[in-house]
């Protein structure tokens, strides 16, 4: 794990969890840490930590294929890098350095994956915000010859829905996205909608913005992307 923000010893302030690739880059390298970078004048620590897949000597696009590999083997990529995290965040509300009350997870991609996860696990979490979201896992095309593989349907998002209901987040994607796709974070949004509606909410906090799309397979994120995304998340701590 990695901290960015005020030292620790400074008390609880609020503190986002953001993963888009290793720690260290998820934090310092551009375009990926522009989050850590529209919060840097704020009283607020971001903190990071190695997606499963990442670190050194990994080639990152290779992720992916990792993750498959590991699934075929019959291991749940994710499930220690989740315990984990939820470990550290327990930890710092109990030492005092995270305010419960604001507290958010974020990520880029495959990051915005995981942290949809967490959120999930750890009720403490009250905002989400994802960029160029992955959100229908089985559908990419390292994950085909395993769309129907336990462990695969385990960690598809759509049975988390009950687990956020009630929880603002933010999806922001280009308009063409072929890499993660426009159409399945629509799809996600919108079923997440229903869910809540059905619950009882009737104005849910789910937001969705679209944008032009840049990169390879349209899978960029812009930097007013990432801006408007750092805004939202401000307004639900009320920062000034």
């Amino acid at each position: 794990m990695m901290v960015v923000g005020p030292p620790l010893s400074a008390g609880p302030l609020p503190t986002l969890f953001y993963f888009a690739l290793s720690a260290e880059d998820s934090l310092y390298t551009a375009p990926y840490n522009q989050p850590v970078t529209y919060l840097a004048l704020d009283q607020v620590r971001v903190v990071s930590m190695t997606l499963p897949g990442h670190g050194p000597g990994l080639k990152d696009t290779d992720a992916f294929s990792r993750w498959a590999y590991d699934i075929g083997r019959g291991h749940n990529p994710l499930h220690a890098f989740l315990e984990e995290a939820q470990q550290q965040i327990q930890g710092g509300i109990a030492a005092g350095w995270i305010d419960p009350s604001r507290l958010a997870v974020a990520g880029l991609s495959r990051g915005a994956f995981v942290a949809t996860h967490l959120a999930a696990r750890e009720k403490q979490i009250g905002a989400i915000l994802g960029y160029a979201p992955l959100t229908h896992l089985e559908e990419t095309s390292e994950f085909l010859p395993f769309q129907h593989h336990p462990i695969v349907k385990s960690i598809q998002l759509r049975p988390l829905y009950p687990s956020l209901i009630g929880r603002p987040l933010l999806y922001l994607i280009g308009n063409y996205d072929t890499r993660v796709g426009t159409e399945k974070c629509f799809q996600t949004i919108q079923e997440l909608t229903e869910a809540s509606i059905e619950a009882g909410i009737r104005t849910p906090p789910v937001e969705l913005i679209i944008g032009p799309s840049i990169g390879h397979k349209g899978h960029g994120t812009p930097p007013e992307r990432f801006k408007a995304g750092i805004d939202w998340l401000r307004r639900q701590w009320s920062l000034k």
